[in-house]
């Protein structure tokens, strides 16, 4: 069954499973059915309706529990406003930063704010009270705006971008068709929940009747995986550097549930060939796939990378109903585009973005012609398959020739020991610039940059040979909760 909005999801579920498990908060170890999900959603909506909450105005939330935080959404999206969520523990100056630019005269959050903005706490929007009848009950229109979620570029410059609820329910229900869930899967993210990521993540199982499974911190590794273990998980959604997490603190952890995982999608940057030659090896009944998207054109291109092996930098096929073209800078298609003349990625479909909030210059660079112009560059190959080979500002041109840092990277990421690396510009006089290599080893691994330039010169053409390999003890990463590597941190301190 296909749904206008999310909402509506959940309240034909509390209608028709009104006893299943909808959400469950594995750091509290509590849960809601989907008939008390939608009674608690009912009760808030009310109250935000008798407090004089207007169609279409912003409310900020600081965001707590998973289950609180749900019904905040949810109940401000039935009440006609717009959820705004900012992250957990944002400084109460940042904050009313925030209130001022959301123009929001609604906060829901866990402390009370030196503000005139009316205050409703957080632990309170679960209590019992009035509902909505179904007479008051309005669902929104798929066109209108549900949301403005912030994301963060590599500038660290925060970019709100406007939602809309067909984005929304777009976005959940086409992963939900590739990747094959039912109302039957038990899915757990990780997600900080004012993301878009850990937006979605729940409503992948909200659109289908199954059960999203919170966890906090991905640092205790233990405690996740018996998450998983308590609560049946059959589907896990992870960022990359979340996994290198696991992998790192328990690299055989994953083997145990060889027979319960049913499939598991990373997103949130590159995955090495290495990595995924592991995932394969720890989970070779598990359908393992990387999600190419981003907050301002949500599912874009999935690839799996268990059933189609060894394509590196690979991000797979588009999603249905989803376009997706190479340009050059002008938004031309470019019909011979390949590895050695590659152009940025476009995106047309029905999960794009309404726009940048109260940024209509940076919104006009980007929405052409109803296109996401990315900041990616990429081409497809003859059998149809889209291969990114990073942002537009990442590329290197060293002596003329084009140099993709993906590509070093993921040679590199296959020598043992190596944790992590990323790829830079290094000025230099006669090439323009060439390739520095910042290297994060494994615990017990001992660090050599010749031996890595030995081991790259075997696999890589001369030229794209960093000229010097750095060890670090840390990443830097992108601001604002990101796990990204921030590139431009690494070139700024050259």
């Amino acid at each position: 069954m296909r749904f206008n909005t999310v909402l509506e999801a959940i309240a034909h579920f509390a209608k028709n499973t009104p006893e299943k498990t909808c959400l469950i908060d594995a750091e509290s170890d509590k849960s809601f059915t989907y008939k008390e999900f939608w009674h608690h959603i009912l009760v808030f909506a009310k109250r935000l309706k008798d407090a004089g909450v207007k169609k279409g105005e912003n409310i900020t939330v600081r965001v707590g529990g998973v289950l609180e935080t749900n019904v905040a959404q949810f109940g401000i999206h039935l009440a006609g406003g717009v959820y705004c969520p900012v992250e957990k523990h944002m400084k109460e100056a940042k904050l009313l930063e925030m209130l001022e630019y959301f123009e929001s005269k609604f906060l829901v959050s866990a402390e009370a704010m030196g503000t005139d903005v009316n205050w409703i706490d957080l632990l309170s929007v679960c209590e019992g009270g009035e509902i909505m009848t179904d007479d008051e009950i309005v669902f929104p229109n798929g066109e209108e705006m549900c949301a403005i979620v912030f994301t963060t570029g590599t500038t660290g410059k925060a970019k709100g971008v406007m939602i809309s609820y067909r984005k929304s329910a777009y976005a959940s229900q086409t992963r939900g068709t590739c990747f094959g869930y039912t109302d039957k899967d038990v899915h757990i993210w990780v997600n900080p929940l004012d993301s878009n990521a850990g937006i979605l993540a729940a409503c992948d199982m909200f659109v289908l009747g199954g059960t999203a499974v919170h966890y906090g911190s991905i640092v205790f590794a233990d405690g996740y995986f018996d998450s998983m273990q308590k609560h049946g998980v059959t589907s896990v959604y992870l960022q990359s550097f979340s996994l290198l997490i696991l992998l790192k603190a328990l690299p055989e952890k994953f083997s145990e549930f060889k027979d319960q995982i049913r499939m598991m999608f990373l997103a949130g940057g590159a995955v090495s060939e290495a990595v995924k030659k592991q995932m394969v090896a720890l989970l070779p009944k598990t359908r393992l796939f990387i999600n190419y998207s981003s907050t301002e054109s949500s599912a874009m291109a999935y690839y799996e990378f268990s059933r189609h092996k060894g394509k590196s930098n690979c991000a797979g096929k588009p999603y249905p109903a989803t376009e997706i073209l190479i340009v050059d800078d002008e938004g031309n298609p470019i019909l011979d585009a390949s590895k050695s003349n590659p152009g940025i990625i476009a995106c047309e479909s029905n999960g794009i973005m309404l726009g940048y909030w109260k940024d209509p210059e940076l919104t006009s660079r980007t929405l052409r012609n109803g296109r996401i112009m990315m900041t990616d560059v990429g081409y497809f190959d003859e059998k149809g398959f889209l291969y990114i080979l990073g942002r537009r500002d990442d590329v290197i041109v060293s002596g003329g020739r084009k140099i993709a840092p993906y590509e070093v990277e993921d040679v590199t990421m296959q020598m043992p020991g190596v944790l992590e690396c990323a790829c830079v510009p290094l000025e230099n006089r006669s090439l323009g610039k060439v390739p520095k290599l910042y290297v994060l080893m494994r615990p017990g691994y001992e660090f050599s940059a010749s031996e890595i330039i030995k081991y790259l010169s075997g696999k890589l053409e001369s030229f794209k040979i960093p000229r010097i390999v750095e060890q670090v003890q840390d990443m830097p990463r992108i601001p604002g909760g990101s796990l990204k590597i921030n590139r431009r941190a690494l070139v700024e301190n050259e």
